[in-house]
């Protein structure tokens, strides 16, 4: 009886089209079902449902992630908050408060209790992504803290002020060379932040990035601008992906800005921490503690 059955099975056609067209019909059906039970739950049946907001952004993250990636999130915002008042559900689990007290409510002390940081926020990739003063925890974020605050001390921002002051007269010779007395408009947004990223790399890692005597961007410091639109784009990532993808978008350099920014920020305290001499700069109270930030 069984060698009947394996033999009419085995001469029986199998149409390979059809079978892959059903699987893939069953499984967005099975995706739909998921999503719509989840579009109901987000607007009749979560916690935060009596909160006012555009249907379409109670229902889903990705109206959210539309504006962040377009850019105009906080205009689209204030127009809701003009609409629906101090308190906006802008996405299925996040409110958003323009009232001054909402600050202290949220961020304030209150005693050993502490609002948790949301960790697709603060670390879209997870445990993949190190610490830093923004994400860390109470505590570490309290010593990373206590040890950046030798660098804005009074007597620190005093002995910084030569070093400035180098980067300034530096600035208004460029700027005589480069408009020819006057002749020649300049561009003073770039000029500002050649100077201003100049004196972050000197107070920041010992050794600026040229940008005033070359009159151009480092690339460190385009690599800033594509990092920020590589963070809001996990950001709209990490509802939909898990956060090992978006750690492994960042190997593989999908997100590049992301990628090349932390490699130039490790080259450059790198190079900070091979000049082996004290500076009143802002980060030599971190390189003080640098055995204990390594081995946590």
């Amino acid at each position: 009886m069984d060698d009947t059955l394996r033999s009419l099975w085995a001469q029986r056609p199998i149409d390979l089209p059809r079978l892959g067209v059903t699987i893939i019909v069953w499984v967005a059906a099975f995706f739909a079902i998921k999503v719509s039970i989840r579009i109901f739950y987000n607007v009749f049946l979560h916690p935060l449902r009596k909160f006012p907001g555009p249907l379409v952004g109670r229902a889903t993250h990705l109206w959210r992630a539309i504006k962040i990636q377009s850019g105009d999130l906080p205009q689209t915002v204030k127009k809701l908050h003009d609409i629906y008042g101090p308190v906006v559900r802008i996405a299925p689990d996040e409110l958003s408060f323009i009232e001054s007290q909402a600050w202290k409510d949220i961020y304030g002390h209150h005693g050993s209790y502490e609002m948790a940081k949301n960790p697709k926020l603060y670390s879209p990739q997870g445990k993949y992504q190190p610490d830093t003063i923004i994400s860390a925890d109470r505590e570490h974020h309290t010593m990373l803290r206590r040890q950046l605050a030798h660098g804005f001390s009074e007597r620190s921002m005093q002995a910084q002020e030569p070093v400035i002051r180098e980067y300034v007269d530096l600035l208004m010779c460029r700027l005589e060379e480069h408009s020819n007395n006057g002749r020649n408009p300049l561009n003073m947004t770039s000029w500002f932040n050649f100077a201003t990223f100049d004196i972050i790399g000197n107070l920041g890692f010992g050794n600026d990035f040229g940008c005033l005597e070359k009159s151009y961007y480092h690339p460190w410091v385009k690599a800033i601008t594509h990092n920020l639109k590589n963070i809001a784009t996990m950001r709209t990532l990490v509802h939909f992906v898990p956060s090992y993808f978006l750690y492994f978008l960042v190997q593989v350099g999908v997100l590049k800005g992301r990628k090349d920014f932390v490699n130039y920020s490790k080259d450059m305290m790198r190079k900070r921490q091979a000049l082996e001499v004290e500076r009143p700069d802002l980060i030599e109270g971190l390189l003080k503690k640098k055995d204990v930030l390594v081995s946590e």
